[in-house]
């Protein structure tokens, strides 16, 4: 009887590494999935600098979709936890996040945070162009890190759990809109 338990279970073993391990469309090969917009903006690194640095004030004003933003232990640095939430199409994002990375010269403006569950990374990049304009990137990073086991965690989320927030079109569209709204609002005021 255990032989031949072990001789069906093999098959549906493999077939779940094989769908597990399937490379979904990332140019990042340690998450999942990668999503990545860019915009050229005519504005400096220190205008987007200082934008970023009032979230909690310009959160809201980025985006009809966007309805909260707070700083949760109070400051703007590399290890301080932010909380945004967001409406879009119906489906909600509430994420509570670290601030991992922060960097500002006159050439870059780079901020990452990294949700407390791990599984998402947001990145915004402005670099500043020989035409004096700044290139802004937005980037977000889905999923556990490739191997079985982030597999297997991966697809209990965003195919068993959460079908509905691992919308990666939806996810893009949105990305896109605030971008061009970014835009929009960086080169109408006058910093």
């Amino acid at each position: 009887m255990i032989m031949i338990l072990k001789k069906q279970t093999l098959p549906l073993l493999l077939g779940f590494m094989i769908t597990f391990s399937m490379n979904v469309n990332s140019q990042n090969n340690n998450r999942m999935m990668e999503l990545r917009d860019s915009i050229t903006i005519n504005t400096t690194i220190a205008a987007v600098s200082d934008w970023f640095e009032n979230l909690d004030t310009n959160f809201v004003r980025w985006n009809v979709r966007h309805k909260e933003f707070k700083y949760l232990t109070g400051g703007k640095a590399v290890g301080d936890k932010v909380y945004f939430a967001q409406c879009v199409e119906g489906v909600w994002y509430k994420v509570k996040a670290v601030i991992t990375e922060k960097q500002m010269d006159d050439n870059l403006f780079n901020l990452t945070v990294k949700s407390t569950t791990g599984l998402g990374v947001i990145t915004f990049r402005a670099e500043k162009q020989p035409d004096g304009s700044v290139l802004f990137t937005h980037i977000e990073s889905f999923g556990a890190r490739r191997s079985f086991f982030g597999n297997f965690v991966n697809w209990l989320f965003f195919k068993a759990l959460f079908p509905k927030q691992a919308n990666w079109e939806l996810i893009k569209q949105d990305m896109q809109e605030d971008d061009r709204n970014l835009k929009r609002i960086l080169e109408k005021s006058d910093l």
